[in-house]
Order: structure tokens, then C-alpha cells, then sequence
């Protein structure tokens, strides 16, 4: 998780409920949700089978903690995922691409089976803060979310500016999604100076005033601006040494 969850509960006043986490690996965040939102549940989601039981061992007898071994997606069934035994969090539903070329040190070996349902088929608990960590299949969680979406606020998700997996969404694709459901970006981080991946907070229109709207609008355009400007840099390097 590249944002700072204290940091954005300061910002922008967070009201946190219970929190629901797709894609939790080992359950990593749960030591920094119980120190930030200290009375909330955590539902943790982790559809690889070894990870689960690492992740079971660890929060079997902690009453804020529910787990679930299941993928989320916008479908219900069996679903095959392609797991890296060098990146346990780089494994995907979707078939890596671009993300072999930007990390060659991450392999790709095997793959498994495992149950995907849909979120608004799960009694999540009065939950209104999601964390999507799917490696490229964020937008299909968020479908699959479906009405239930009137209860969120804040939503964590790992965003792309290139299709790193195939046919994976881009950040556009999420704003557009989200945007037409009432929510605003208003804080974008990522891994490196290359702006390939990294994380994105989406919150409810209606929890933040216009000036802060409008301040993030600007934060937004200005990041589109320098990754155009890096992108028309890149692209003359490289005609340069054709």
C-alpha cells in the first residue's frame, strides 16, 4: 500500500466503519487499520490457497478479523490464476503482458484454481471503506460490488497507466467508472518516476467540499500532463536511437 492511510484520515476526516480488503496476501494492513480505525471489523479477501493458510494461522483468533479464500470479481464460479511463485502479490487473474517487460525479476510459473464470487453476494457488515489490491482486475470487482456501492465511501485501488496485464482497465477506465458513481479521485501515488502502477483514493463527492474538488481536478490534470511530457520524451529517445 503506497498511501498513507494516517495521512488521509487526517486530510479528509475519514469516518471509518468496517473495511472490507480484496487481494490481502498475508493480511499486511491489518496491523495499520487497527492502529488507524481501531473500532473497525476487517474482512480480508485472498483467493491463493497457501496464502490463505498463512493468513488463517495468523488472524484465526482475532475477533476484528473475517477471511475469506475466494477471488472477487463480477462473476460467480471457478476462475483460473496465474500465480508467481517470485512475487506472491504480482499473481493475476489476468494473463501478465507489459508487467514481464517492467519487472523481469518477477516470474510467472503455474497457476490455480479458485472460487470468485461477487461482493454484493457476500454479508459484508456494514462496511463503507474498500481496498482493491487485484492486480489489474480492480474494475471487475468494483462491477461486481453492484448496489451495495451506496454504501461505500472511501475506496483504496491499485491503478495503471499501461496495460500491464491483459485486457486490464486504466486509471481513466476507473475514473470513468467510479466517476459516474459519485466518486472524485483526490489522491494518486505510484512505484516509480515511470508512473506505470501504483495507488489511487477515491472518495464520495458528497463528503468533500467543491474547493477540494476542484484542487484535486487541477492534481489530476497536472499528473496527465507530466505523463504525456514523459511519454513524448521517451517516445523521441527512442526514435532518436532507431
Amino acid at each position: 500500500m503506497l498511501i498513507d492511510l494516517e495521512i488521509l484520515k487526517k486530510e479528509f476526516k475519514l469516518n471509518v466503519f468496517n473495511i472490507v480488503h480484496v487481494g490481502a496476501n498475508l493480511g499486511q494492513e491489518v496491523g495499520t487499520y487497527n492502529k488507524i480505525f481501531p473500532n473497525s471489523h476487517i474482512y480480508l479477501i485472498e483467493p491463493q490457497k497457501n496464502l490463505f493458510k498463512i493468513m488463517n494461522r495468523n488472524f484465526k483468533n482475532n475477533n476484528k478479523v473475517s477471511m475469506f479464500n475466494i477471488a472477487l470479481g463480477n462473476t460467480v464460479g471457478d476462475v483460473n490464476l496465474h500465480l508467481s511463485p517470485t512475487n506472491l502479490s504480482a499473481s493475476s487473474i489476468l494473463k501478465p503482458t507489459f508487467h514481464k517487460e517492467i519487472h523481469p525479476e518477477v516470474k510467472f510459473e503455474g497457476s490455480e484454481i479458485v472460487t470468485i464470487n461477487k461482493y454484493e453476494n457476500l454479508n459484508f457488515e456494514n462496511v463503507n471503506f474498500l481496498n482493491i489490491d487485484t492486480q489489474g482486475y480492480e474494475l471487475e470487482v468494483l462491477k461486481g460490488v453492484g448496489n451495495n456501492i451506496k454504501f461505500i465511501n472511501y475506496i483504496l485501488a491499485e491503478i495503471n497507466t499501461k496495460e500491464l496485464y491483459e485486457n486490464s482497465p486504466l486509471v481513466s477506465d476507473i475514473d470513468k467508472f467510479l466517476g459516474n458513481l459519485g466518486f472524485v479521485r483526490v489522491v494518486t501515488v505510484f512505484w516509480n518516476d515511470d508512473c506505470y502502477w501504483g495507488d489511487a483514493f477515491y472518495i464520495r463527492k458528497s463528503l468533500i467540499t467543491n474547493p477540494q474538488i476542484y484542487r484535486n481536478k487541477i492534481k489530476n490534470y497536472l499528473f496527465k500532463s507530466v505523463f504525456i511530457y514523459k511519454f513524448v520524451k521517451n517516445l523521441k529517445t527512442f526514435l532518436s536511437n532507431k
